[in-house]
């Protein structure tokens, strides 16, 4: 599964227009596809409610606030990304998923290393995750109090290990999200098929 996200510098530029009337262009992108997916937000600020627009694909899809919350960028982050993964009904008998060019991926994930992966970002610590790839994935999360975030490490391998790291702020369930792609894009790498590719 190739997921689309939201690129990180529309966060700051969702947050300054979500202030604004207009209309905005952005990208959605995924790890497993060079190819970048267009979108424009147009935002229709009225006395009483916030009108946001998602354009894309030729689907279009509103959603109207009263109140801007404190974390709007996080908010249209998962409206959009919502609409280009699927998660929100078209409502057309379509199918509601923005296909993104990329091989197909088998998930060794189960609900225990779910709910082992939420524990970590709940609490940081370590964890070392068997994957069925022959060597275990590491993953070491540290919880920063300051703000309501986590810095992740990934690994995978011994004696030329490979490494994701990032920093996120958000959302548990953002985070998490996050941390799974970032998992399905070292398996990715590490399998044997797609180094001989």
């Amino acid at each position: 599964m190739s997921r689309l996200l939201v690129e990180e510098n529309s966060l700051p530029l969702f947050k300054a227009q979500a202030n604004l009337n207009g209309t905005f262009n952005h990208k959605l992108f995924s790890l497993h596809a060079i190819e970048k997916v267009p979108y424009q937000l147009t935002v229709e600020r009225g006395e009483s409610a916030t009108t946001f627009i998602v354009e894309m694909k030729g689907q279009r899809h509103s959603m109207t606030l009263r109140r801007i919350p404190k974390r709007i960028d996080l908010r249209l982050a998962d409206f959009v990304e919502g609409i280009a993964n699927g998660q929100i009904d078209t409502g057309d008998g379509s199918a509601p998923r923005l296909a993104a060019e990329g091989a197909a991926f088998t998930d060794p994930m189960n609900i225990d290393h779910l709910v082992q992966l939420r524990g970590l970002i709940i609490g940081g610590g370590f964890l070392s995750l068997d994957l069925g790839l022959g060597q275990p994935v590491n993953v070491a999360m540290h919880r920063t109090r300051s703000q309501h975030g986590v810095t992740a490490i990934l690994g995978i391998g011994d004696t030329r290990p490979q490494t994701q790291c990032f920093t996120a702020y958000g959302l548990d369930d953002y985070v998490l999200d996050l941390t799974l792609q970032s998992l399905e894009h070292l398996v990715r790498s590490a399998s044997p098929a797609d180094r001989t590719a």
